[in-house]
């Protein structure tokens, strides 16, 4: 749920940016985008899956 500040499946976020300058939204460092007050992004979940290794913490 969103209370748990997570995005499920199906599920979006919308945010409006309420900067007083110019803003900047970045996806993995790649690319950037403006984002001024007033602009609006909805974030989702992909269908596409991300593979990620994680190290285990436990093999110090």
């Amino acid at each position: 749920s969103m209370l748990e500040g997570k995005v499920g499946e199906g599920e979006t976020l919308q945010v409006i940016s309420a900067n007083d300058a110019c803003g900047v939204v970045t996806v993995d460092s790649i690319e950037s985008y403006e984002f001024s007050r007033g602009m609006k992004a909805e974030i989702g979940i992909s269908h596409i899956p991300l593979r990620v290794v994680i190290p285990d913490e436990g093999n110090k």
